[in-house]
């Protein structure tokens, strides 16, 4: 059997602290870089193109605000 080998930690994504609205950058744990999740081109839709940006300063395109509400339902299969 192989040994135990959990993912590593500089990997995770962790929720930053909402702002009133709620909203809240998605950042690289353990990454002293303070690197974000940026949706590209700042246009939110169907099929957004994401990278990896500096979260700081803050800008719009690093806000996230995550829904299970329509029309953008969580999907749970078998």
């Amino acid at each position: 059997m192989a040994p135990f080998n959990p993912r590593d930690k500089a990997q995770l994504w962790v929720p930053d602290t909402p702002d009133a609205d709620g909203f809240y950058q998605i950042k690289v744990s353990a990454d002293e870089s303070k690197q974000a999740l940026n949706g590209l081109g700042g246009n939110v839709h169907d099929g957004t193109v994401v990278g990896i940006y500096p979260g700081n300063p803050v800008s719009a395109n690093t806000l996230w605000n995550l829904t299970s509400i329509w029309p953008f339902p969580f999907h749970h299969f078998p």
